[in-house]
This record gives structure tokens, sequence and C-alpha cells, in this order.
């Protein structure tokens, strides 16, 4: 009998040693994400949203775009609680306002009066990208639900551009950009990984990274 529960606990010491943790020391982790709000769009809808009226014979329309953020990450296990890493982001938000309007030509010569359509266009795109620095602290000692807090610094490229464009031939086209003049990338989140399979998972993340305070996506693992 003594040998027999010497055995037992012998074998449930190894196999203690042998499960695995969600993170672990040279792993490599990668993500790919989605973040939610687009801070950009959501400011240029709410500002723009009650600006669109029809009056006579001429109007104003706005419409917004975007996308993103996305997130792709990569992070290297320094020790077992420790990673570093890699954060490419994007993100993208626009308004457009059409003005349509008619106009009315006398030609002295005939006495005859055309009426002509017009369309104007004026866009104002935002499009960001981003490369940073990354370092999670994860305090999980699960098998499949990996927990950590993350801090990532690096360099932001913004770029706004205005155009305009018509039909009308008495109107000037053209566009114009500008680049942000504070380059800096910043995000601080707390986030969660739940493996599905041994090299496949769920993740979530949730904090200020790229104006979003949440994401969601999938998660890979390689050991």
């Amino acid at each position: 009998m003594k040998k027999l529960l010497l055995c037992l606990m012998l074998a449930g010491m190894f196999s203690a040693q042998a499960q695995s943790t969600a993170f672990a020391e040279k792993g490599n982790y990668i993500t790919l994400g989605y973040g939610f709000p687009n801070l950009y769009k959501g400011i240029l809808r709410n500002a723009y949203s009650t600006s669109s009226f029809v009056s006579g014979n001429e109007s104003y329309s706005y419409s917004t775009s975007g996308a993103g953020p996305l997130f792709l990450k990569y992070e290297y296990g320094i020790a077992d609680h420790i990673g570093i890493g890699l954060v490419l982001g994007y993100y993208s938000a626009g308004v457009q306002q059409t003005y349509n309007y008619t106009e009315q030509n006398y030609n002295p010569q005939t006495g005859a009066t055309t009426t002509s359509n017009f369309k104007d266009v004026s866009k104002m795109d935002i499009v960001n990208s981003s490369l940073g620095l990354r370092f999670n602290y994860h305090f999980g000692s699960k098998e499949k639900l990996d927990p950590y807090i993350g801090f990532a610094a690096g360099y932001s490229y913004t770029k706004v551009t205005l155009s305009f464009s018509s039909n009308n031939p008495d109107h000037t086209q053209g566009s114009v950009s500008a680049v942000s003049p504070i380059p800096i990338y910043l995000g601080l989140t707390f986030g969660m990984r739940y493996y599905l399979s041994q090299n496949v998972g769920l993740y979530g993340e949730f904090g200020l990274d790229k104006w979003a305070v949440l994401q969601l996506g999938l998660a890979f693992k390689f050991q």
C-alpha cells in the first residue's frame, strides 16, 4: 500500500510539472485584433450628423467613413511572466460634404435661360499608422487562460488630407495634406487570452490603445 501511495504521489508531481501554462518563457505569441470604437470617426459623425439640410435648389449632406483601429502584435517570452515584442497599428477616418445646387445662366444674345446642376464635394481624410515596443506582464498560471497587463510606446504617423472636387468648370479643384507634429504612440491595456486549442485562441484587451478602449481578435502561440 505504501509503495502504491508513493507511486501515485510521484505520478502527480510529474503530471503537475508537465502541465504547461498559457504563457511561458521562450514562447512566441501573435495576436490580430480590431479595436472599438473608432474615436475619430465618432467625433466626425457627431460633429456633422445634424448639419445636412435641403433648401430650395440646394442641399448639403454629410457622410463619415473609417476603418480600424487594427492591431498586429508579436510577443516573445523572456521569462515565465514577462514578454516583450512589437505592435503595429492602423486606423482611418474621414468626412465628406456634398453640396448639390443649380445655377441659372442667361444668354443675352439669344435671350434664353439655361439651368445647370452642379455638385461640389469636400473631403477630410485622416490616416494613422504606428509601430511600437510592447511590454507585457503575465500573472496567470492556467493552461488555457492567460491574463496580462501591457504597456506600449513608439512612433505614430498621422496624415490629414483636405480635398475638393466639382463638376462646375468655374471652381478650382485640388487637395492639400499635413502631417501631425506629435509622432508619439502610447498604449496601456489589460488583456486576456483564452486558447481553444494548443496553438489557437481568442483575446481581448481593455484600456486605451490608438484611442480605442476595447480590442477583440485571434491569438496564436508557438512554443
